[in-house]
């Protein structure tokens, strides 16, 4: 009997002690006193801030004929020669001035194609919005398969001249009609090192992330540059825009 007395007394004494605890702290709990860590902190809200804003472009004309640095490429279509002249932006890119200046003068663009166009078109009117014209170091083989040539010597990828990867950045030009703008990989800001576009038309999205570093002579007609798009476009995997050659020189 006595035996069984102390185990209900123990019984009763625990009961006792967890109706206290209880009492004590279900109330801690729920005020948040104790027990937040067992649930995830709520996440806080990250702003990315444009690397832009507040950034004014300007349009850069080269009817003057300014001095400085040209690049003439030489394009054939449908048996017929091109010539489009080109001012280079070395106030505005150094770098990507100076980068491509090394490929053209060893030759890398000889005799390469356009191999990238793209065209949009205004819903209501049916006339071209933007265009894009791309070139660089590919050739075709014999079954007119893109192979690209192998850069020699090779000067790797170079660093973004522009706003959304260097905030002191001088690349101020805007991305008008007859701009030449250095081709890169989409997420990767660093990564441009031989291929570059032409646009016909004003592409103003591209502004302070891709590197403008050049742009035609004729600026205000990009005509040209719109067919050979539009000819890449058409194709269906042919590539009938030859670069024949790039030729640079100094104005002074």
């Amino acid at each position: 009997m006595k035996k069984t007395n102390r185990i209900l007394y123990a019984v009763i004494a625990l009961l006792c002690v967890a109706i206290v605890l209880c009492a004590v702290l279900i109330p801690l709990y729920f005020a948040g006193i104790i027990g937040s860590g067992l649930e995830p902190a709520p996440a806080k809200e990250q702003t990315v801030e444009d690397p832009i804003k507040g950034k004014e472009f300007k349009a850069v004309s080269a009817k003057s004929l300014p001095k400085g640095q040209y690049a003439d490429f030489s394009v054939i279509y449908k048996e017929k020669e091109y010539s489009i002249k080109v001012y280079l932006l070395t106030d505005y890119a150094p770098k990507t001035v100076e980068n491509f200046i090394r490929y053209a003068q060893a030759g890398l663009y000889n005799g390469t194609v356009f191999y990238r166009a793209d065209i949009t078109y205004y819903k209501e009117t049916g006339e071209p919005s933007s265009a894009y014209l791309q070139g660089g170091s590919y050739v075709t083989d014999k079954d007119g398969n893109l192979v690209r040539k192998t850069p020699d010597p090779y000067y790797g990828k170079i660093k973004g001249e522009f706003f959304a990867n260097d905030k002191d950045s001088k690349n101020v030009v805007s991305f008008t009609g007859g701009v030449l703008g250095m081709v890169r990989d989409e997420n990767d800001y660093d990564s441009a090192d031989t291929e570059f576009f032409f646009l016909p038309y004003a592409h103003p999205s591209y502004n302070g992330y891709y590197a403008a570093f050049g742009v035609t002579v004729e600026s205000d007609d990009n005509s040209e540059l719109y067919s050979f798009a539009k000819a890449i476009k058409e194709a269906n995997g042919a590539y009938p825009v030859l670069l024949k050659s790039v030729k640079v020189y100094s104005r002074n």
